[in-house]
């Protein structure tokens, strides 16, 4: 039973500690990563937003700015997106209320579970609490699987005037996945600047 002992510590021992220190260094380094933010500035208005930088953002949307979650799960990515559209006459309760009527059209089984007024950025804005149904596209020639089925998206829209244009910023993503990320919107909506 001593040789086993005299064994383990000379072999087993420094490989189970060195696999411990990398197991610690790659989870110190995930945290670390998933701390960092990145700065969105549009150059022409001044319009600045924070993402976490290991979010993913499609050069291809037609958002001002859209970024995933890549480690989000539930058949829906986690996302952020910021779009903007020229100011107009209406007042926050009416571009509130188009806005839900808007995505009552587009987006299948569209609620507004709650809405309310606050500020963002020094700004009065309003925020729209909301779910919907996401119904994936059909892949020809691919069977049924997991990814086909239809997932709940809750969201929650912040709809802020400046002086010159209109800004939505919407967090959207699997009721799951929401929940854990509410503290990173957070802190996104407060470093906002317009």
């Amino acid at each position: 039973m001593t040789d086993y002992k005299k064994t383990f510590f000379k072999l087993d021992f420094p490989i189970w500690l060195a696999f411990l220190i990398m197991i610690g260094l790659g989870w110190a380094l995930k945290a670390n990563v998933q701390k960092q933010m990145i700065t969105f500035t549009e150059a022409q208005n001044g319009f600045r937003i924070q993402y976490p930088a290991a979010w993913i953002p499609n050069p291809d949307s037609a958002y001002l700015i859209e970024v995933q979650d890549p480690f989000a799960t539930g058949g829906y990515a986690t996302s952020i997106t910021v779009r903007r559209t020229a100011l107009n006459n209406q007042n926050l309760t009416q571009l509130l209320q188009a806005e839900v009527n808007h995505n009552t059209e587009q987006l299948p089984a569209y609620r507004m579970l709650k809405s309310k007024q606050g500020k963002i950025a020094g700004k009065e804005a309003a925020s729209i609490e909301y779910a919907y149904v996401n119904v994936p596209k059909r892949q020809p020639l691919i069977p049924d699987n997991v990814a086909d089925l239809p997932v709940i998206v809750k969201g929650t829209e912040i709809i802020v005037p400046s002086t010159s244009f209109i800004y939505y910023i919407d967090f959207r993503g699997t009721p799951e996945n929401l929940e854990k990320k509410t503290r990173i919107f957070s802190k996104i909506l407060e470093g906002v600047q317009l």
